[in-house]
Formats: structure tokens, sequence, C-alpha cells
């Protein structure tokens, strides 16, 4: 899957301020790609544009080649604050989004069920979401996201509220899933160890300081070549690179 944003730009209703302008870049087949930066810099903007949310004030976004124009089952989005239905339980959540691919719905549960064993929680299959922790939801969200078979994952922020331990826990899963499933990803966080341990490439961004109609653009496109698992010991020089850049 190839995604490219050709001169996007996102600019607010009947004012001359851009949140993004002009915005070039490209994601290639499988690539995990980070976008990094600070709150209110226009990553989860770009990140809406993407899966189809929102709408591009001018320029364009492709995905394999097709115009994005509404959203679509092979790009799923996984947002910070879970997005679960609590009055369905954990299997009915990861089936829900089968419902419009598959019409026997023991095939769907079959099919939910696979990943929710991929994500560690096929024993809480019949659990209400209410049950869960917090890092037990979000694989949750993971495994109802995966479950759609998707050529494209974007993930907004989707570990920022969890403590550092269950964090850490979720980042080593989301990598062994897609080292398995290798769908391309485009992660959205400001936590710059967190892009360090994930990212094939860093997309840096940050606030616009040259003009004042411009909220965020990009600063650096850094490619991360270290071999996973990753130590951040083993990535110091590119750390102080980024922090110098934000």
């Amino acid at each position: 899957m190839t995604i490219l944003f050709e001169d996007v730009s996102l600019q607010f209703n009947s004012k001359n301020i851009f949140v993004v302008k002009n915005i070039n870049l490209e994601i290639k087949d499988a690539e995990f790609v980070c976008l990094l930066g600070p709150s209110g810099c226009g990553k989860s903007s770009l990140l809406s544009m993407l899966a189809g949310f929102n709408s591009a004030s001018s320029g364009r976004i492709l995905v394999n080649n097709q115009l994005v124009k509404r959203p679509d089952l092979n790009r799923t989005l996984v947002f910070q604050e879970y997005a679960l239905f609590p009055w369905l339980n954990v299997i009915q959540n990861v089936a829900f989004g089968l419902k419009n691919i598959i019409e026997n719905r023991d095939e769907r549960y079959l099919i939910a069920s696979r990943y929710l064993k991929m994500v560690g929680l096929l024993s809480h299959a019949r659990d209400k979401i209410s049950e869960l922790s917090g890092g037990m939801k979000q694989r949750v969200a993971i495994a109802r996201a995966l479950a759609v078979k998707p050529e494209l994952l974007l993930m907004d922020e989707p570990f920022g509220a969890l403590d550092e331990k269950t964090r850490l826990d979720m980042q080593n899963l989301l990598i062994e899933i897609w080292q398995d499933l290798k769908p391309s990803v485009v992660f959205v966080t400001h936590s710059i160890d967190e892009a360090l341990l994930l990212a094939d490439r860093i997309i840096v961004m940050d606030k616009n300081s040259k003009d004042p109609t411009v909220i965020g653009e990009i600063k650096a496109d850094i490619k991360i070549t270290e071999p996973r698992p990753r130590t951040l010991s083993d990535l110091v020089e590119i750390r102080e690179k980024i922090s110098s850049i934000l």
C-alpha cells in the first residue's frame, strides 16, 4: 500500500488560517511511520484526513492511487479513548466491524477469536468492557481494528493514557503484530522515546514559527535503521537530533 500526500492543506472555515499547508509526504507499503510532535501541530489532523473523516481544503491524499474521499474499512483508526461499545462484550466489540463483510455470525466470532488470541485476551471474550483495565481495553480496540484485515492501521496516541509498564507492553505487542501481519502503520505520538522504539520513519512536526497563517509543519523526516528490539541507549544520537528540532 502506497500513501501520498500531494500539496495537502487544511484551512479553518472562514478564516485565513491553515492547520497545515502544502504537505507532501509518501509512505511505502508495510512501513511503520510515526508522526511526532507537540499537541496542536497538525499530527491528528493529517491522520484524520488520511482516515477520511476530514477533507483536505486543497491538494490530494491518495491510497493505492485512489483518492481518499470517505472512511474505509481498509484504513482503520485506533483512538486513545478506545471508542469501544460498552453495551457489547469483548468478542462482540471485536466482531462488530465484520457485520458488513461476513453474514454468518459464527464465522465472525471465529475471526474475532483469532485476533483476541493474538492480543492475549481470548479468555476474556465474554467479559464486559467495564470489567477491563485500560491496557486490556486498548488490546480490544487493536483486535477490532485488525479483524477487518486493513492494509493501513492508523493510531492516534493509542497508548497515551496508559501507565508506563502497560505502555511498554503494548508497544512490544504492536511491534509483534505489525511484524506478523505487515500492515502499513501511521502512528501519532508526542513521545520521542515511543517514536524511536516503534518507527521505521519519524516525521517530526512542530508549530510554524515563520508563517503566522500556518499552525503546524513538517520539520524533519528521519529514518530509523536500528534493528528491533531496540533500546533507547542505542538511539541517543537520533534522540538528541530530534530534541534539537522540537
